[in-house]
Order: C-alpha cells, then sequence, then structure tokens
C-alpha cells in the first residue's frame, strides 16, 4: 500500500518557518486479503517520528508535509544524497480503511 499512496514526485520546501518533504498523496488500488475483490482508496493519515515523538502530519489540499529534520540522510562515496523516515499510513476505501501499515520512506535528492 506505501508504495502506492505517492506521486513519484515530491518537492523540498525551504521557508525561514521551517523545511519540509511535501509528498501529492494518489488514488491507490488493491485487492482484498478477506475476499479478493480490488478495492481503491486514498491515504487517510500519515504518521512520522520525530524526537523520539510519533507525530500525526496534517493532509491538506491532496498533500503532506513532514519536516525535514525528522528524515535521516546519507551521502554516499559519489556525493548522492539520500534520506528516510519510518511512517505508519492507513488508507480510506469507501466505508471502511485498510488497516494502517509502517514503510520506509526513501527518496533521494
Amino acid at each position: 500500500m506505501a508504495d502506492q499512496g505517492f506521486e513519484s514526485l515530491a518537492v523540498l520546501i525551504r521557508r525561514t518557518r521551517g523545511n519540509w518533504l511535501e509528498l501529492t498523496i494518489r488514488e491507490m488500488r488493491a485487492h482484498s486479503r478477506i475476499d479478493g475483490r480490488m478495492m481503491q482508496g486514498h491515504l487517510s493519515s500519515l504518521k512520522y517520528e520525530n524526537d523520539g515523538m510519533l507525530r500525526k502530519a496534517e493532509v491538506k489540499d491532496g498533500k503532506v508535509r513532514i519536516p525535514l529534520e525528522a528524515c535521516v540522510f546519507y551521502q554516499n562515496v559519489r556525493g548522492k544524497i539520500r534520506g528516510s523516515i519510518p511512517v505508519t499510513l492507513a488508507c480510506s476505501v469507501g466505508q471502511v480503511h485498510m488497516p494502517e501499515s509502517t514503510a520506509l520512506l526513501k527518496f533521494w535528492l
């Protein structure tokens, strides 16, 4: 579920009051493990860890912002920068919700 929840391109936003990774939500589809039916929905909540606390990211206008200070960055020997952050996602599918799932969100600059 987590690998289908966002558009493949994200935006880094830098402002005087903070820096964020902005992700655009998209519709996702998956087969139900219970009865095999095709389900369709979108991200209903996203939580991330920051300073040892689990925080809920606000979904606004189809976008989610995660503070860059919550992300972990790595630079390889070629100078490429990669980032990651563990997230917990829940998806809305009509009247029901898919259970929460935890994933490691990875991105590169």
